[in-house]
């Protein structure tokens, strides 16, 4: 199928690709959707071959690493509202 340079440059600039159908029509696939979709691919083909075990141990790193993530963003709002306490006491 041929396109004239205009249009394929203008959507290499815009990120895109060309994916061609089954019926022959062509459609505009942005590449951050390919690159999602080939990283999901990825991840879900190598949890394939996974143990029990494998599986559970990186579920439980995943929960550690999001509870530190809640633990750090509470430390910093407790020291923020004792800042501004400190603040709202002394200024007035």
């Amino acid at each position: 199928m041929f396109q004239p340079a205009s249009v394929l440059s203008r959507s290499r600039m815009l990120g895109e690709s060309r994916l061609v159908g089954i019926s022959g029509q062509t459609a505009l696939v942005p590449v951050r959707c390919r690159l999602c979709a080939a990283a999901v691919s990825l991840l879900l083909g190598r949890i394939g071959r996974w143990s029990g075990r494998e599986i559970a141990r990186s579920a439980l790193s995943l929960a550690r690493s999001a509870q530190a993530e809640r633990d750090n963003e509470s430390c910093f709002f407790v020291r923020a509202a004792g800042v501004h306490r400190f603040i709202r006491r002394y200024t007035s």
